[in-house]
């Protein structure tokens, strides 16, 4: 029996909201783990698994031995510039004592020419000959080596290439792949959400709606919210479309609800007033009564009437007086009736008078 307790039914809607947060924040906890273990049970594409190994393992051997030849020409480069040095110091030293030598003959007036001088020229010639030798030596080298990085450019380019098409042959796997674990992950969120709109169709009045109606704010929470993180770039259409669908959907569904309950209350309504009191059911009478209208129409069974005497100034804050109907004005439902011992006026769509316990009514079903 449902007691007539405003702090009683306060504390049960409490208590039914705090059943059906507790639950959704236990069931979104437990949708975001699944949710984010998912990717797990897949193993994810790796851009080595795209490369060809063995072309690039080939490719990497030609450069190992293209940098073993460049390393050994700029040795061989390094001990012939030392010649250089060693010719160019000595052409310098032998340059120099042959100048001063030609100045103390001029000085001493001797002749011009002569073996010696002869001699020294030679000697001179035979040091700057040694010296274009080994500066022809390292040209040769630097050629080698300008070509051997020339063909270790183009074994670069190939490496590259390679690595590049690998990459992108990669990254096409890799999107297919997050839209494969986006799909399981939407196949998984989907049917948890229709059971949702199923239980926010049919099971509004279940005893145990708290329940059901956790479930049905996890299974949104779950679709528009959990899968945020894990969306593609087209995921968002996915969730405004659905989020469309289903308002269309349920749209019309309450619609359609509304207009079947105002066509229900219209045939109702052309009953007689009898057959539609029998109707009433106690729970249905006791809200009616508690907030003075007619159980049937739901109109207002109270007339106002404002004070007259109260002075202008207080007008706006008079007080209001009211006088209850026993019948309906707008449906014509008997509402009030006195009671057969003791005379009371009592609502007449409950059991009992509340003077005197007598049963008011012996022609209704209980309910």
């Amino acid at each position: 029996m449902e007691f007539n307790d405003k702090n009683l039914k306060r504390t049960s809607k409490l208590i039914n909201f705090l059943v059906a947060s507790v639950l959704c924040i236990f069931l979104s906890s437990l949708a975001t783990k699944v949710m984010y273990d998912l990717a797990d049970w897949t193993t994810y594409p790796n851009v080595e698994d795209f490369k060809n190994q063995e072309l690039i393992k080939k490719l990497r051997a030609k450069q190992y031995v293209l940098d073993s030849l460049i390393g050994d020409q700029r040795i061989a480069k390094q001990r012939i510039a030392k010649a250089v040095q060693v010719a160019q110091k000595n052409y310098t030293t032998e340059k120099k004592s042959f100048d001063n030598w030609l100045e103390t003959r001029k000085a001493l007036q001797s002749p011009t020419e002569d073996t010696e001088v002869r001699q020294r020229t030679q000697k001179l010639d035979k040091y700057y000959k040694v010296e274009q030798k080994w500066n022809k030596e390292v040209a040769i080298i630097d050629t080698k080596i300008a070509t051997l990085d020339s063909t270790k450019l183009i074994i670069d380019n190939q490496i590259y290439e390679e690595e590049q098409r690998a990459y992108t042959e990669y990254e096409e796997h890799l999107k297919a792949h997050k839209t494969k674990i986006f799909a399981i992950r939407l196949l998984v969120i989907l049917p948890l959400l229709g059971l949702g709109i199923f239980f926010l169709l049919r099971r509004r009045n279940h005893k145990y709606w708290s329940l059901f109606l956790g479930y049905i704010l996890f299974s949104l929470y779950a679709f528009f919210f959990g899968l945020v993180p894990y969306f593609p770039d087209y995921g968002g259409y996915v969730r405004y479309i659905v989020g469309i669908i289903l308002s269309i959907f349920l749209g019309i569904y309450f619609i359609n609800r509304v207009r079947a309950f105002i066509e229900k209350r219209k045939r109702e309504l052309q009953k007689s007033t009898q057959e539609r009191s029998k109707q009433v059911a106690i729970e249905i009478a006791e809200k009616a009564l508690t907030e003075h209208c007619c159980p049937s129409c739901r109109k207002d069974f109270i007339i106002r009437k404002w004070e007259t005497d109260t002075p202008s100034k207080l007008k706006k804050k008079a007080p209001v007086h009211g006088t209850i109907t026993k019948f309906c004005r707008f449906c014509g439902m008997e509402l009030f009736q006195n009671c057969s011992n003791c005379g009371t006026l009592n609502f007449v769509h409950l059991p009992y008078c509340s003077e005197c316990g007598t049963k008011t009514q012996t022609d209704k079903d209980e309910n």
